[in-house]
């Protein structure tokens, strides 16, 4: 029998397609579109980065779960940042690729 603070099966196996998608928003966010899909993108990839870092954390993996941390702070959409363009572009291409292997890493 499971003890009440053990975590659920479900939430340690997050499907790589959903890293993926996530990754492809990133790289989808480098054209111009209307605000509203920048915070969608800001959302999942809080998302995901918040659950990289919980996985990271899970498989003792403790500085890729604090960059994952870290950088699900850079994209929240409650407090967010405001950068310049071409600082988001590098942002996003570089937190599209991490959490794209990180998806191929700790996806099921």
């Amino acid at each position: 029998m499971r003890s009440a603070l053990s975590p659920s099966p479900i939430m340690l196996s997050i499907p790589k397609l959903i890293f993926y998608i996530a990754a492809a928003l990133l790289v989808v966010a480098l054209a111009p579109l209307p605000y509203g899909f920048y915070t969608l993108v800001r959302l999942t990839s809080t998302l995901a980065f918040a659950a990289l870092a919980f996985l990271a954390f899970k498989d003792r993996e403790p500085l890729l779960g604090w960059a994952f941390g870290f950088m699900a702070l850079v994209f929240n959409p409650l407090f967010p940042l405001y950068l310049s363009r071409p600082l988001w572009v590098a942002i996003d291409v570089t937190a599209a690729v991490a959490i794209a292997l990180a998806g191929r890493r700790f996806g099921r």
